[in-house]
């Protein structure tokens, strides 16, 4: 008994000297909040990763590599939305870490709540796919991040290497049924030959259409088109950022170089 009555003096004595104050109970609830809060917003960042993974899955032209040749690695980059998968990593830790310093989060097990935390954003991921929301992230993360095409969506790159026959863009002008200007990922014109296509129809190419073409760069800004590949969706807001970009000369006016 006597340890104990120490123990409580020198406890008394030592709140007195340093003016212990307890804390407010606002700042325990206001900190308890914040970690709901940012948990919850993780949560709903990584649904929103999960409805872009989908939405980079369904349009991955897994078919057309082997036409356009590349190498295994850059084909599973293509193929697994890698950025996706790291983000929503991070937020289902984030969302872990959060729930466990909670008022009760130590009670439950790591694993009961990652199990928990998946299945939720990949139930509401799904929806928000379906809805749109992948399609919608990727527009956003298109038209304002500078390095989308580098990470966000490595296909852009891929896609963009006309030495090794691969040109994607936007028409800016055509100066003949089978001559048209394109503006790559670099703001760069090419002139663009449509000669060895056979079955094509020559006006479904529209100015500020985004289109991918593969065949071989003739010169430092010529290249002729072999084949005219489907659009591709994700990246569109991308090159939407070269949209306003002034034109070349039309028909009669020749290409501007």
């Amino acid at each position: 008994m006597p340890l104990e009555n120490n123990f409580g003096e020198e406890l008394l004595h030592k709140i007195k000297d340093e003016k212990i104050q307890p804390k407010p109970r606002w700042q325990f609830l206001l900190k308890n909040y914040f970690v709901w809060g940012l948990g919850i917003f993780s949560l709903l960042l990584g649904t929103i990763a999960v409805s872009l993974i989908f939405y980079m899955l369904r349009y991955n032209d897994a078919d057309i590599y082997d036409r356009a040749g590349g190498h295994l690695w850059e084909k599973l980059l293509l193929i697994i939305p890698f950025f996706g998968i790291i983000c929503l990593t991070i937020f289902i830790l984030i969302v872990l870490y959060n729930f466990k310093h909670t008022k009760k989060g130590y009670r439950y097990s790591s694993f009961i709540i990652l199990s928990a935390v998946v299945s939720f954003s990949v139930i509401l991921g799904v929806f928000f796919y379906a809805v749109g929301m992948g399609e919608v992230t990727d527009n956003i993360l298109g038209k304002n991040v500078p390095f989308y095409d580098r990470i966000i969506n490595p296909r852009v790159g891929f896609w963009s290497q006309p030495e090794n026959g691969r040109l994607m863009g936007l028409i800016k002008a055509q100066a003949s049924p089978r001559e048209y200007t394109l503006i790559d990922r670099n703001k760069k014109e090419w002139k663009v030959l449509i000669k060895e296509v056979e079955d094509i129809s020559y006006n479904s190419l529209e100015l500020n259409q985004l289109v991918r073409f593969l065949g071989k760069a003739q010169s430092e800004n010529e290249f002729i088109v072999v084949e005219i590949l489907p659009n591709m969706p994700s990246g569109r807001e991308f090159f939407g950022r070269f949209k306003n970009m002034p034109s070349p000369p039309g028909p009669g006016q020749g290409i501007k170089r």
